[in-house]
């Protein structure tokens, strides 16, 4: 079994932010994850280099959307409560 990256309190909350599914954008990102839009673009483009994310544009929107890796590694990272590292920011997805 590989093992997954070790995800930082943005990262995790980036991928937290995505689970529920659908695609949302950096600014969306930013409110949901409860993190400075420079955090929030670090830990979008170290996702994304690691296949957790990827980056989608339609229709001359862009966000991102999280991958089957992404939720698997969420799902474990959620699992190991001995980092204590995974805060779930509210959000609202419409």
């Amino acid at each position: 079994m590989a093992s997954h990256p070790r995800l930082s309190k943005a990262q995790s909350a980036v991928l937290a932010a995505l689970a529920p599914g659908g695609i949302l954008s950096v600014d969306s990102l930013v409110r949901t994850a409860n993190a400075s839009g420079r955090r929030t673009r670090r830990a979008l483009l170290r996702l994304e280099a690691a296949g957790l994310v990827v980056h989608t544009g339609m229709a001359g929107r862009s966000g991102y959307q999280i991958t089957a890796s992404g939720r698997r590694v969420l799902s474990s990272d959620t699992a190991d409560s001995s980092r204590g590292r995974m805060t779930i920011a509210q959000h609202d997805i419409w």
